[in-house]
């Protein structure tokens, strides 16, 4: 009960302030790449700055006030009316877990600011190269929401949870400032709706909005179901697509973060073959790695579920429904990381509209197979319902890359493809085999963690050994860069 009504109240203002931060910052930074030039060109601003640096953070300061003002809204509103807000996103929890979620979710609306500004901080630290910064300034935020959770369960004051996550917040926005401060920037509130970029992003905004919201609506959609369904399946689920997540953002996320500036750059130079060269080489170089990691998480799902997530009130049957349904999350591994590539290339070309009538057509085609699915595969119909749709928005995002940009020219590189998957047919064998015949699940925690980093190794041993045996170019050019990193610190 404790853990789907933290889900549900952590779920409320993150799915619906992070889908306004989030659409802000992905047109943030085509809009700010575009000031000071032509098209964009402003008279002298009021507080007496110039051109162009200076003008680049007054519009940054536009942008992070009007979502300050925003956050405040929100925050009233979501003290108001926790209990409608928990109603819409989990209709069908008991009375009891739903009153815990609204009693959480008004400690935790105290997030609301920091929730919005997050986005925009991380994008100009992007833009300034900051890319290690602005990722792992983030982490305290995890660590108060890990420390609140075990010091809740210590002390059985379940407000505690709430109280931690609005910490982390909190610090994690003070420590942005910072190292944004470090880079250059200073804030100073104004607001100033007739600058011309502002109404440029505000355009551009619309679809990008529309686009996340679709995508959190099939969230919405997700724990409804789930909420019809046993005890603890939107835990399960949720579980399981934080595992998937946290792959696509380190992997996926992390290449389109450092790609999206770049990108951004070159169609301000309308370098569309510049864009084009960019992704396609992050898709080559995306498969051999993805690939093998989806498969590695359909084969050894139980016993990562088992070593990240079983403990306390997270029992064998909680295990087993999260095993399932991240085996079928699993294939939504590869697509979510191209998707966010392709969807990250069309912005940068200020086409936010496409993206969204894309998301329109797979969330909706996801919401009837999840009609279909639940009956017979339950939870796990939810999740194989997502990897679906995912697996077709990256068709149309492929169509539609190859409209508006031009063609990725893959399958000129079909040995390569055939290299990799024979590659990855065999490290599947030898994974399989070894948790067939080893005792991954049979002892304790340990043994099970033991066994399991040695089947993953194992597994990335093999892979290795047949790319090289295949003479696969991925392996040599991926073997040419760990020299080149590696070349600076021998000669210094």
């Amino acid at each position: 009960m404790v853990s789907d009504a933290f889900v549900v109240a952590f779920a409320v203002p993150n799915t619906i302030l992070a889908l306004l931060g989030a659409s802000t910052a992905a047109v943030f930074i085509p809009a700010y790449t575009r000031v000071g030039t032509n098209e964009t060109d402003t008279h002298e601003g009021k507080l007496g700055y110039t051109r162009v640096d200076s003008d680049k953070r007054y519009f940054m300061s536009n942008i992070l006030t009007l979502l300050a003002l925003i956050g405040l809204l929100f925050t009233a509103v979501f003290a108001t009316f926790p209990e409608t807000l928990v109603f819409i996103f989990a209709s069908q929890l008991d009375a009891a877990t739903s009153d815990l979620a609204a009693e959480l979710l008004r400690i935790m609306v105290w997030s609301s600011i920091p929730l919005l500004l997050f986005g925009i901080l991380q994008a100009y630290l992007q833009i300034q190269k900051a890319f290690f910064m602005a990722a792992i300034l983030v982490i305290p935020m995890n660590i108060y929401t890990i420390l609140s959770i075990i010091l809740s369960r210590s002390t059985e004051i379940v407000s505690v949870m709430g109280y931690g996550v609005v910490a982390g917040n909190l610090m994690a926005l003070a420590l942005l400032f910072a190292a944004s401060y470090r880079k250059g920037y200073k804030y100073k509130p104004v607001i100033d709706p007739k600058m011309p970029e502002l109404r440029m992003l505000l355009l551009l905004l619309a679809p990008v909005m529309l686009t996340t919201f679709i995508g959190e609506i099939n969230m919405i959609v997700d724990r409804n179901f789930a909420s019809s369904l046993a005890v603890g399946t939107i835990s399960s689920l949720n579980y399981a697509g934080k595992t998937i997540n946290i792959i696509v953002a380190v992997i996926g996320a992390s290449i389109a973060t450092v790609l999206y500036p770049r990108m951004s750059q070159y169609a301000a130079q309308e370098n569309f073959g510049e864009i084009r060269r960019c992704v396609t080489e992050s898709i080559k170089k995306l498969v051999p790695v993805l690939l093998p990691a989806a498969l590695g998480v359909i084969i050894l799902a139980r016993p990562i579920v088992r070593i990240v997530y079983e403990r306390g009130e997270f029992t064998g049957q909680n295990t087993q429904m999260a095993m399932e349904s991240l085996r079928m999350y699993a294939p939504m591994l590869f697509f979510s990381c191209v998707n966010v590539i392709l969807t990250r290339a069309l912005f940068s070309i200020r086409d936010t509209k496409t993206p969204a009538a894309i998301t329109a057509i797979s969330v909706g085609v996801g919401i009837v197979l999840k009609f279909a699915l639940i009956g017979p595969f339950a939870h796990a119909g939810l999740a194989l319902s997502s990897s679906i749709s995912a697996m077709l928005s990256t068709v149309l995002l492929l169509f539609a890359f190859r409209r508006k940009v031009g063609l990725l020219r893959l399958k000129r590189d079909y040995r390569e493809w055939i290299k990799v998957l024979i590659s990855l047919v065999v490290m599947g064998a030898a994974v399989s085999a070894g948790y067939l015949y080893l005792p991954v699940m049979d002892g304790s925690t340990l043994q099970c963690m033991v066994l399991t980093g040695g089947l993953v190794f194992a597994g990335v041993c093999v892979y290795v050994l047949m790319l090289a045996i295949l003479r696969t170019t991925f392996l040599k050019e991926s073997m040419g860069l760990v020299r080149g990193l590696l070349t600076p610190r021998r000669s210094g």
